[in-house]
């Protein structure tokens, strides 16, 4: 963070202080301002976000990102002119696209500065904030996959001197698809915002961290047209491909994955989260030397826990989610306690090569999902143990009074005879800290 000079020359991940300014929001139709709605504000210019903070409310501290802004704009196709009549003044415009520039501005602000010359360098540093594009802020690389509105890239920080940062993702969400489906009822409309809440709270709190349990949230950059999350760069693949590739995975090989998994699910318990969608596909493996990796992704149907203790909202995916999601009422609370029923279907999935509920139809799936009945046939499992089937049994008990807990579950002794690696051998490279700078995200 720092005053620093021309954004064109600077780190475009630095948070620069623009200074303060006397403020006021112009209405359109008045050229005469009443002295009264002038105030003092200090401003950061992050990326293409102006954060706004109230000088007054701590006289003589420096904000900083982790302090909440009392207003904040976002810049792209914005315009920022000196005003005509006063001489240390600058008048930013704010339009409803960046191609409606020739119509009347949705807002507009007026900044009062100390000098001309300081008028200039604000307008200079906002210009450029606003022209400021994907490829300026990463070095982008070739495609990893795509969904259903998204797009993944594998890049890399820019920095001063061209030196790269670290080998990342890039999820680059269309906005214009995204709400497409949101008209068609096929999201929800605050899947975006739920996504960035829980990911950017737990990478806060994972920070030196020995390693991660999922995939972290470095950065979030928002255009008109896209909303562009950095995350960790997994080398490897989704357990999906990994289990299609091997058909079954022998009991150690499992216990190992599945420890992983529940003490990820125990981290999002311990910070009032539940993930609502795990499954196979949102289980994103890295291939070591000595062990497999195992990050949660995905965070789309991802939820705090309510104040009363319950989730609420129907989601997940048929064949996974755990049946009092599908027996839930509109607004009915159930108990947070889901994830540990998916995390069974997939040790489930992973001993035997197929998935524990079937049906026809989607409707049939969701119907045989809901009864959770669940059978271990003869032939695929003649030659697991009973242990395992007996801590399957638990994590997708149907009755989730009795159901077990993901620290239990950790406990269990198929668990602690076959992975003791999870929580006594793990690779040395998984004893490296993750230094991960701060997050300034918006939606707008």
């Amino acid at each position: 963070r720092g005053r620093g000079g021309r954004g064109p020359r600077g780190d475009p991940f630095r948070t620069i202080i623009l200074g303060h300014a006397v403020v006021t929001h112009v209405d359109s139709s008045l050229e005469a301002l009443p002295p009264i709605l002038w105030a003092s504000r200090t401003f950061l210019l992050h990326q293409n976000l102006l954060l706004e903070y109230d000088a007054e409310e701590r006289p003589g501290e420096c904000p900083s990102l982790s302090r909440k802004p009392c207003g904040f704009a976002h810049l792209e196709g914005c315009s920022a002119v000196p005003h005509a009549d006063f001489a240390t003044a600058l008048r930013l415009e704010f339009f409803e696209t960046a191609e409606r520039r020739r119509h009347r501005p949705r807002r507009t602000l007026l900044l009062r500065l100390a000098s001309p010359e300081e008028r200039d360098r604000w307008r200079d540093l906002i210009l450029h904030a606003a022209r400021l594009t994907t490829d300026d802020l990463y070095q982008v690389g070739e495609e990893l996959g795509r969904g259903r509105y998204a797009r993944v890239r594998r890049a890399r920080r820019r920095a001063p001197g061209g030196d790269p940062g670290p080998l990342r993702a890039l999820k680059v969400i269309h906005k214009a698809d995204f709400w497409r489906r949101v008209a068609r009822g096929e999201e929800r409309q605050d899947t975006l915002v739920r996504e960035l809440l829980v990911q950017s709270h737990l990478t806060a709190h994972a920070r030196g961290e020995r390693r991660p349990d999922f995939v972290r949230l470095h950065g979030v950059f928002e255009t008109e047209a896209h909303l562009v999350l950095e995350v960790d760069h997994a080398r490897s693949r989704d357990l999906f491909q990994y289990v299609r590739e091997r058909e079954v995975l022998a009991e150690p090989h499992a216990a190992q994955i599945a420890g992983d998994v529940l003490r990820a699910l125990a981290m999002l318990r311990k910070h009032g989260v539940a993930h609502r969608d795990l499954k196979l596909a949102n289980l994103i493996l890295e291939e070591r030397e000595r062990r497999v990796a195992v990050w949660l992704s995905d965070f789309g149907m991802s939820a705090f826990v309510d104040g009363d203790g319950l989730l609420r909202g129907r989601c997940g995916t048929p064949g996974y989610v755990a049946p009092e999601i599908l027996a839930a009422g509109v607004n009915s609370g159930y108990d947070p306690n889901v994830d540990i029923f998916s995390a069974g279907v997939v040790l489930y999935i992973m001993l035997c090569g197929y998935e524990p509920f079937y049906g026809e139809t989607d409707k049939q799936l969701i119907a045989s999902n809901r009864r959770a009945e669940v059978e271990f046939h003869e032939g695929e499992w003649t030659d697991v143990s009973a242990e395992a089937k007996d801590l399957i049994r638990k994590m997708m008990e149907k009755d989730t009074t009795k159901r077990i807990q993901p620290q239990e579950a950790l406990k269990h002794s198929w668990i602690r005879k076959h992975a003791l690696m999870v929580t006594e051998d793990l690779d040395p490279a998984d004893h490296k800290t993750h230094d991960t700078p701060p997050i300034a995200c918006s939606i707008s």
